[in-house]
């Protein structure tokens, strides 16, 4: 029905150009895609990126929309005069565009539902990113956080390339397949919602909720296929780690199993050292050092990580004696003396190399896992499943590990969470089920109104619209 209304819109048929059936076809498709465009944004809060003027539809320029301008701006144009979009206009090439009106009733009516979707594009699957320089060769940086300038190149068409575009394509056809949802309350999800838009100074910053967002893209780095290339783009990779347990694949609680000290590992077997898997490689040495339950472990972790990864020299270690127990110059020898191997080469971009390494490591695991029937998530580093195959991952994730450096690792097993749980770190939920072994287990009367509250979750409809799509194939 939508589509019929915008097709009144559409200009009358012409005898120039393409004939007229060509031209409503176009139309049909343009508007469909925008429609669905349209849909998903809603879903997440969010607007549609638009690209209204015509460079942007530029014929063999890197990242141009692959569509007609003349066809795309006369369905934007049908969409406005139905009043079903609002604008939010812009300097550069692009207007941002929601639903409104009409449209958006009817997607209030339909709810967040699961859909199935075409595959990417195959040569969008592996992307190739550089830093612009200037002349002395530093980075240029913009904007208010000063973060370093990047530009897409094109990708070479090599044998090892499409071997990566095979695996891709396997991979997301196995991805588009399932059903990746969020278990939680609408109060619960509407936080996190709200937590993932706000911009924070100083701390991390998390894209939008996409539910619909589940097929992967390889990104490599520095204009080279040896640095990077990692897996992005699945939308369970833009939430903080404390609210993944939360996820579900096709409504089953997941387990997160995760590397122990990669980085350090793959850097420390490229250069010829082993450390043993029971061997903590963020024990450097700080003062009172309490293992893996250190609160000072995972900061630790991203100040290494920063240090690896520093090949223009940038990162400035400051004020660390209060929280650390030691000045930042005594943080770096203790680094140095713990890893020196890997310190000796820390302005020589081995971070991006170690990234590359445990990227092969990531399309391994996934691969296994997927030949085997069992759906994987990457999250870099870590690994998400359904929970009753935690073992399996963990047996893979070490096997692939020793088969690509030679060398052992350990793994960390996380938890599963309920809706009770939500904001709830590992220590507190663990802390709380010693209590009370019944903590988020539904148990007698109550029983009734929780389930009653989950039929008025705004992800049922999207788990019960995948439910209905798999019986069908």
């Amino acid at each position: 029905m939508l589509m019929q209304q915008v097709q009144t819109m559409f200009p009358r048929k012409s005898n120039k150009g393409a004939s007229p059936e060509k031209r409503i076809s176009a139309y049909k498709t343009i508007s469909a895609q925008l429609i669905s465009s349209l849909y998903i944004s809603w879903s997440s809060d969010d607007m549609v990126s638009f690209p209204v003027r015509p460079a942007a539809y530029k014929v063999g320029r890197l990242g141009a929309v692959q569509l007609s301008h003349e066809y795309t701006y006369e369905a934007y144009k049908a969409l406005k005069k139905l009043k079903w979009i609002t604008t939010k206009d812009s300097k550069k090439e692009y207007t941002r565009i929601k639903a409104s009106g009409g449209l958006k009733s009817a997607f209030e009516d339909i709810g967040v539902r699961w859909m199935p979707q075409k595959l990417q594009p195959r040569d969008e699957l592996v992307v190739l990113r550089d830093i612009k320089r200037d002349k002395d060769g530093k980075p240029l940086r913009s904007g208010k956080y000063r973060k370093k300038e990047k530009y897409q190149c094109d990708s070479p068409n090599t044998p090892e390339v499409d071997l990566w575009r095979d695996n891709l394509e396997y991979i997301n056809a196995e991805l588009t397949k399932h059903c990746i949802a969020l278990d939680l309350s609408n109060i619960n999800l509407a936080a996190l919602k709200k937590e993932l838009a706000t911009k924070k100074e100083g701390q991390e910053y998390y894209k939008r909720l996409y539910l619909h967002r589940v097929q992967l893209t390889r990104i490599f780095s520095r204009g080279s296929l040896s640095k990077g290339g990692r897996f992005y783009r699945g939308w369970w990779q833009s939430i903080p780690e404390i609210y993944r347990p939360h996820i579900r694949i096709d409504g089953k609680k997941v387990i997160e199993i995760d590397y122990s000290g990669i980085s350090l590992r793959i850097i420390s077997a490229q250069c010829g050292v082993n450390l043993p898997a029971e061997v903590d490689p963020y024990d450097i040495g700080l003062p009172n050092w309490k293992g893996s339950k250190d609160e000072r472990r995972k900061p630790l972790k991203k100040i290494i990580n920063a240090l690896i990864n520093d090949e223009d020299g940038d990162y400035k270690l400051v004020g660390t004696k209060g929280f650390y127990g030691v000045t930042p110059r005594e943080l770096r020898k203790l680094f140095q003396k713990t890893h020196p191997v890997v310190y000796e080469r820390l302005a020589d971009g081995i971070g991006l190399e170690s990234q590359f390494v445990d990227s092969q490591i990531a399309e391994s695991v996934m691969l296994k896992m997927f030949k085997d029937g069992v759906v994987c998530l990457p999250i870099h580093d870590s690994f998400l499943v359904p929970s009753g195959y935690h073992q399996i991952l963990s047996s893979v994730m070490k096997d692939t590990f020793r088969e690509i450096n030679g060398a052992e690792i350990s793994v960390d097993v996380d938890i599963v969470k309920t809706d009770q749980l939500y904001g709830l770190k590992k220590d507190e939920v663990l802390e709380q089920q010693k209590a009370d072994p019944e903590v988020g287990i539904l148990r007698g009367a109550g029983s009734w109104d929780d389930l009653h509250q989950h039929q008025q979750k705004l992800t049922t409809k999207f788990i019960q619209s995948w439910h209905v799509w798999s019986q069908t194939q």
